[in-house]
């Protein structure tokens, strides 16, 4: 066993779960490095099929050429080792395959009785997800026929597993047993056995050499490649939807000319292509793929085509799309997989170690599977001959999104595979319109950037620049939106507008007390326009001065409390507001900042300087205020430098308000917490639709979820997406938590 090393104790319990002992082991050897990840995958599924499975179904005309179809099958299970072979993985200390001297094929007949489509019932049978090879017995192959009486013909389903077959070897299996029942066994050349490539990738394991190409290609990657957020790698298979397209031959020939004039294979555009589509739908500069490798490059095994077993092997390949034209990208996409060919005998967990992810997570999650074979319609054509034709391959994948691609020369067709919801159907028109976008600037000029490649076919750039962006609705565009607020005021007045602490206050009554102090800050210098900074807490005094700044035709610049005071200083200086309101309840030094700016109002402590004012509205007209004037300048977060002031007029706030009433669902009877500083656009979202909607605002300091319950509790909760990925957390831990704190919650709104 100059393959692998066992103990006599070992080779003995192996020896033993073979039929017929010692004088039917041929042979024990390791498995390659994807035969173990497969066979992981194999134990991970106790119950059920096996993903790792693929199927062919064929087609024969009389039950003389099935028999003669199963009597050749025999004879090429006697001529491969890989095809007599099974599996030891318990009690040993490493698995290995055993190749078994003799095996019995195992062939059954079933019945499939009445069923309308009998194709259909045999692959729904002994598909992956239901039926199970068992690898612990030889061999790892399995035929199951039935007799279609309606379409007066047989069927046979080949049930393989990918642990032994890969499936190119599936494909050159069949056609190997046509040209054996044709006679032809004498010209055959002699199998190429699978130990040949076991001991070849034994004899270049150079992972010094593998880790360092795989650091330099991944070592900077801290974040998975996910196109449309799709995180799941360890599927069963199931779920996953196919659509199939091609390229003609004129638009094959193009492809290869343009490829030939940039010293580049078409495998290289197609990768290239695949790139650019998951680096857009992922939204990643950098994104990396698995690539299917085919294995048969390497040494002994490319002295025969016809090899049969699982070469082939997944490696993750990066593509750098920034600031790039497209063609050097595409040259540069050429030469890394050339590179990557050099190391495709590479475990895929030594390569996924090199990058920066967590092996918690997938560092990508989408798939291409270039195959090239010219020999299809010739194949095709010897199997008729003897009465066989290939109705079905299956084939597994646990990836939720994959590109296959059949080069058959003349014509290239490309098959999509997604999980739902993701439409293959689509997948394949941007597969359709990249290629052709990208050979369209290949031919005009070298140096068009990658990013001006479009991957939209025609009828979605249409839905997305144009129908999506017509968003034209009819609305009161010369209103303001404190005169929406009280039309609010005058339908339902005695409604509950504002819960703050202890109070609770009506909408007449918050109106009331937000015209009072609007006009006392008219009479102190208070113009329409003007700006006045507000720096409060979350309460009733916060939703009093915001209404009342508004009201008095000016523009309300939000201060946060909590922010250090060179900030609050810098948006002070910069805005330069005629007034500020705030209370007590800020602290000292923001108090301080303030009154170095201008005159400070306390909304507590100065009330009763405006409790003798009017409580009437103030008429919009009377102090020259339009909806093109602005509502409020709100700061950004200064992450790229000094925060800077965004301005908002009341016309663009009317409009995404009413429209966000229509968004939520909101109504009288919702209750809707106001947990986000003011200096957020978040807090909008919170305020305005809500008093706008006739429903209840309550201000809170406290985030939601910090607490056990909340007394009421909202029906409408706005969060910020770390605020929600926390409170998942939390929830995950402790669904009692989860119900009390979520009881009568009808919509939470992610955002940011």
């Amino acid at each position: 066993l100059p393959l692998v090393e066992l103990s006599q104790s070992a080779i003995d319990r192996i020896v033993a779960q073979v039929p017929g002992g010692v004088r039917n082991v041929q042979d024990i050897y390791p498995l390659t490095a994807a035969q173990e990840g497969i066979l992981f995958h194999h134990c991970l599924q106790t119950e059920g099929g096996d993903a790792y499975q693929t199927s062919a179904l064929l087609g024969f005309d009389d039950k003389a050429a099935l028999d003669s179809f199963i009597g050749a099958l025999e004879s090429a299970v006697a001529r491969h080792d890989v095809l007599r072979t099974s599996y030891v993985w318990k009690h040993v200390d490493r698995a290995v395959q055993v190749v078994w001297r003799g095996v019995t094929l195992p062939v059954e007949a079933v019945e499939c009785g009445d069923a309308e489509n009998p194709s259909a019932w045999m692959l729904e049978r002994f598909d992956r997800a239901r039926f199970r090879i068992d690898l612990s017995s030889a061999p790892p192959i399995a035929g199951f026929y039935c007799h279609a009486s309606k379409d007066k013909h047989w069927l046979l389903v080949l049930v393989v597993h990918h642990i032994a077959l890969d499936q190119i070897s599936l494909q050159r299996l069949i056609e190997e047993v046509v040209l054996l029942q044709g006679g032809a066994s004498q010209s055959l050349p002699p199998p190429v056995q699978f130990r040949d490539f076991v001991a070849l990738a034994q004899f270049k394991d150079d992972r010094n050499a593998q880790s360092a190409f795989f650091r330099s290609m991944l070592g900077q990657i801290d974040e998975p490649t996910a196109p449309f957020g799709l995180m799941e790698v360890r599927g069963d298979g199931s779920g996953i939807n196919k659509a199939t397209k091609a390229f003609d031959e004129s638009q094959t020939s193009r492809m290869r000319r343009i490829a030939q004039a940039h010293g580049v294979s078409v495998a290289s555009v197609f990768h290239f292509a695949w790139a650019i589509i998951v680096g857009r739908v992922s939204g990643c500069s950098r994104p990396v793929f698995g690539t299917v490798l085919s294995g048969r490059s390497q040494g002994a095994t490319a002295s025969s085509a016809r090899a049969l077993g699982m070469f082939i092997n997944t490696l993750p390949i990066c593509v750098d799309l920034r600031q790039i034209t497209v063609a050097d990208a595409l040259r540069a996409t050429h030469a890394r997989v050339l590179q990557l060919l050099e190391h495709e005998l590479t475990p895929l967990d030594l390569a996924l170690d090199c990058s920066q992810v967590s092996r918690e997570l997938p560092l990508f999650s989408a798939l291409l599977n270039y195959r090239s074979d010219t020999t299809g319609d010739e194949s095709a054509k010897a199997l008729r001959c003897v009465g066989l034709e290939v109705l079905h391959f299956d084939d597994a994948t646990n990836y939720p999104l994959m590109l296959d691609v059949d080069d058959r020369g003349l014509r290239i067709g490309f098959t999509a595979e997604a999980i739902a919801p993701i439409d293959p159907e689509r997948i394949c028109a941007l597969v359709g319109t990249t290629i052709n976008s990208m050979l369209d600037r290949l031919e005009r000029s070298d140096d068009e950037l990658v990013e001006q490649i479009n991957i939209l076919p025609p009828d979605e750039w249409e839905k997305l620049i144009h129908g999506w962006n017509d968003t034209r609705t009819a609305y009161l565009k010369d209103k303001t939106i404190q005169e929406f607020f009280e039309a609010q005021v005058a339908r339902i007045p005695d409604a509950v507008a504002v819960i703050g602490g202890e109070e609770s206050v009506s909408y007449q009554v918050l109106n009331a007390r937000a015209n009072q102090l609007a006009r006392y800050l008219r009479r102190h210098g208070v113009e329409t326009g003007a700006f006045v900074g507000l720096c409060v807490e979350r309460s009733l005094d916060m939703l009093v001065g915001l209404m009342a700044i508004l009201k008095a035709g000016a523009v309300y610049v939000p201060i946060d409390p909590s922010y250090p005071q060179s900030r609050i200083s810098y948006m002070l200086n910069d805005s330069k507001p005629t007034m500020c309101l705030s209370h007590q309840r800020v602290g000292e030094e923001a108090r301080q900042a303030l009154a170095r700016s201008a005159p400070v109002v306390d909304l507590l402590a100065d009330c009763g300087q405006w409790a003798e004012e009017s409580e009437a509205n103030l008429a919009c007209r009377e102090i020259g205020l339009t909806a093109r004037h602005l509502a409020y300048v709100i700061y950004t977060s200064g992450s790229t430098g000094q925060p800077k002031g965004v301005m908002i007029e009341h016309r663009g706030l009317v409009n995404y308000t009413l429209d966000a009433i229509r968004w939520f669902g909101l109504s009288e009877q919702d209750v809707v917490l106001q947990q986000n500083s003011l200096n957020f656009d978040l807090s909008l979202e919170e305020l305005m639709p809500a008093l706008l909607a006739g429903a209840t605002v309550m201000p809170s300091n406290s985030l939601f979820g910090l607490s056990e319950s909340c007394d009421p509790c909202p029906s409408v909760v706005h969060l910020s997406a770390a605020h929600w990925h926390t409170l998942v957390g939390e929830w995950s831990r402790d669904a009692r938590k989860a119900q009390t704190q979520l009881a009568g919650v009808r919509l939470i709104n992610v955002t940011g």
